[in-house]
């Protein structure tokens, strides 16, 4: 390597990472569950889920690369580090808010995509050093930093992915006797 005036010490390096992620477990299909009650003796189920399970949710997914050098000058009296990065996710798994009178809270959906991308500088040296060995050190640092929301999750949620639920309104006068149960009075 040719001699750069000053140069003591050069490294470039460069890295790419690929990582997943999933979620909370059972989210994926319905649940269920015993109520504390019976009725004539009998155990009673119910549907565990707060939230819409997703049989087609994908687990998260990040990629991501880096490059930098880290130069020293003079003997590492001057120092530069210098980097950029770019990173990039897909598919985060989030729980959207849904009205309640679906019978849930929340449908669990895969969300789109997010961008970080940024650079990162530092400069530092030692201005003073005594052959006693007392040093004295400054650094100074600049970052930027840049996310951005490439896209949302395809749609809004419709309701052929909830539960449906009927209700029925009669004008007549009624005694609830049970779910989907009345009985008339004349």
């Amino acid at each position: 390597m040719p001699d750069v005036a000053g140069l003591s010490f050069g490294k470039v390096r460069a890295s790419w990472a690929g990582v997943g992620g999933d979620g909370e477990p059972y989210k994926l299909n319905l649940n269920y569950g015993l109520q504390d009650f019976t009725h004539l003796g009998k155990p009673l189920g119910q549907i565990a889920n707060n939230e819409i399970p997703n049989a087609n949710l994908k687990p998260t997914a990040t990629s991501s690369w880096e490059v930098g050098t880290e130069l020293h000058f003079f003997e590492g009296r001057l120092r530069v580090d210098a980097a950029y990065y770019d990173s990039r996710t897909k598919n985060q798994i989030l729980k959207l808010k849904i009205p309640r009178t679906g019978g849930y809270d929340a449908a669990v959906i895969n969300s789109g995509e997010i961008t970080n991308k940024g650079i990162e500088l530092s400069l530092s040296g030692t201005p003073v050093q005594t052959s006693s060995g007392w040093r004295w050190d400054a650094a100074v640092n600049f970052t930027r930093n840049v996310n951005k929301v490439v896209s949302l999750h395809e749609s809004p949620y419709g309701l052929t992915h909830r539960r449906q639920c009927l209700a029925r309104c009669h004008l007549c006068h009624c005694k609830w006797i049970a779910p989907n149960y009345f009985r008339q009075y004349s």
